[in-house]
């Protein structure tokens, strides 16, 4: 039997994003190597291998987030 595959972010980062998923009902972390959530089939959060947290929000959502959090679009492949 082959070892577990481990996330390639980085393992403070991996626990983090690990007690976020936790502290929400119903939605479990998938993902050995890329941790990510869905729901019915669509991805709606992921930790990049750099440990960057990347969420879908709707759009209200997503620019009160960028702006309370000073954050930015997630950019992956050259595709924000």
């Amino acid at each position: 039997m082959s070892p577990k595959a481990a996330p390639s972010a980085p393992p403070d980062r991996v626990e983090a994003y690990d007690r976020v998923v936790a502290a929400v009902p119903d939605v479990e972390r998938k993902g050995a190597t890329m941790p990510y959530t869905s729901v019915n089939g669509n991805m709606f959060s992921y930790l990049d291998a750099s440990g960057s947290m990347a969420l879908r929000l709707s759009g209200a959502d997503r620019a009160a987030f960028i702006e309370q959090f000073a954050a930015s679009l997630h950019e992956a492949y050259g595709i924000v």
